[in-house]
């Protein structure tokens, strides 16, 4: 009903949101746009592991990071070993290319 944008914008609200618990009932809901096709595999990967995380969990894509002395550092992950397996069917790349992209936006907008 509102088209791609829309569908975006609506998963940017839930992405952000401050409330964990909304954004577990509304996996539900991404998960079946992304296999309608009406959203992109990457928002799932995202919302899911910020879920994860927000209820203890060890994410399973390796989205989120954090910042501290040592630079970013990936949150806790599920199975390290396979995660580029993982994140490749999600259309991601690499998490080494993935920390390598945020390091150099981190520089860019230092500076």
């Amino acid at each position: 009903m509102v088209g791609y944008d829309g569908l975006q914008a609506a998963w940017l609200l839930v992405q952000h949101a401050s409330d964990p618990e909304f954004q577990a009932q509304m996996l539900v809901e991404v998960r079946r746009r992304v296999n309608s096709g009406e959203l992109d595999p990457q928002d799932l990967a995202l919302l899911t592991d910020r879920v994860l995380l927000a209820h203890g969990k060890k994410q399973r894509y390796g989205t989120q990071f954090e910042v501290g002395a040592q630079g970013f550092t990936v949150r806790p992950l599920e199975d390290p070993p396979h995660v580029d397996e993982r994140r490749r069917a999600m259309g991601l790349v690499s998490l080494a290319d993935y920390t390598c992209i945020l390091k150099a936006m981190s520089d860019v907008r230092a500076k």
